[in-house]
């Protein structure tokens, strides 16, 4: 009983070494017509907190810095991350009030598909490409 308690005792507290933060460096291939895909994704996400930042050009020119994301989920075959973009202006002057991203990553192959929705309009803007996990 004693041996069981201290074997489950070494397990909790090795957990947090287990789960390190892992790095998703991601390339995509983007037609012309999605513009609002990067070609690029790095996404840091570490399992023991549930935090998760995003980085990618679209995040640089508009934000100039790394935005939280959210794992909306996580199986054994693919986990899916979010995360919004508010107030944007577009090239014509428009004024997007939200650009709401969604990241698939399929496990263990690491092939990724982002997808971009402008709030309040129809369109879909999606690109593929593949991650390294790092």
């Amino acid at each position: 009983m004693i041996r069981s308690i201290a074997l489950a005792a070494a397990l909790c507290s090795a957990t947090p070494a287990l789960a390190r933060p892992v790095t998703y460096t991601c390339q995509l291939e983007v037609a012309r017509s999605q513009s609002w895909v990067p070609d690029q994704v790095v996404i840091r996400y570490d399992a023991a907190t549930g935090s998760v930042v995003v980085n990618d050009p679209v995040i640089q020119h508009f934000v100039g810095a790394p935005v939280l994301g959210r794992v909306k989920a996580d199986t054994d075959r693919r986990i899916t991350f979010a995360w919004d973009l508010v107030m944007v202006k577009n090239q014509e002057g428009q004024v997007i009030s939200a650009l709401l991203y969604r990241a698939t990553i399929t496990k263990p192959g690491l092939a990724l598909r982002v997808t971009a929705i402008p709030a309040g309009y129809a369109n879909t803007f999606a690109a593929a490409g593949r991650c390294r996990l790092q």
